[in-house]
């Protein structure tokens, strides 16, 4: 979507500048590139505070589908900057409901939330603001 409130060719050249500027963690299951996070404000590998934090998120592949997870932290807020992702969440009955996140969508999640997602193109960058630090990650079978 490209308008003149949302530009994602220069939304994606300030994400990649933010990058260069910042500490990432490589996430790779199984050696395959999947996620790098970006350390914005808050919480960081190296100061270990607990607190509230900030995230720049490049997804680099989608979850696998037979799998789901669960957030470590109490809540979430995703604002989708570039690309976009197909939700799929877990409902208390095991049944799975599907949402469309293009860019300037917003996500949000409990650590009781259990979903995947599913990329609509070969990335997606996001903004993550999350709360407190409340389990430990959580991966289970997939929802019908």
């Amino acid at each position: 979507m490209t308008t003149a409130l949302w530009d994602e060719a220069a939304i994606r050249i300030w994400c990649e500048g933010v990058t260069r500027q910042t500490f990432a963690q490589k996430i790779e299951p199984q050696g395959k590139p999947y996620l790098l996070r970006y350390f914005i404000i808050g919480w960081n590998p190296l100061t270990k505070q607990p607190k509230s934090t900030m995230y720049l998120h490049h997804f680099l592949a989608s979850d696998p589908a037979e799998e789901v997870h669960s957030h470590p932290w109490a809540w979430g807020i995703s604002l989708i900057l570039t690309g976009g992702y197909r939700e799929y969440r877990c409902a208390d009955d095991d049944v799975s409901s599907v949402s469309l996140y293009e860019p300037g969508s917003v996500n949000v999640f409990t650590a009781a939330d259990r979903h995947r997602i599913e990329l609509l193109d070969k990335d997606c960058w996001t903004l993550l603001l999350v709360g407190p630090y409340q389990q430990p990650w959580g991966f289970t079978q997939a929802c019908d």
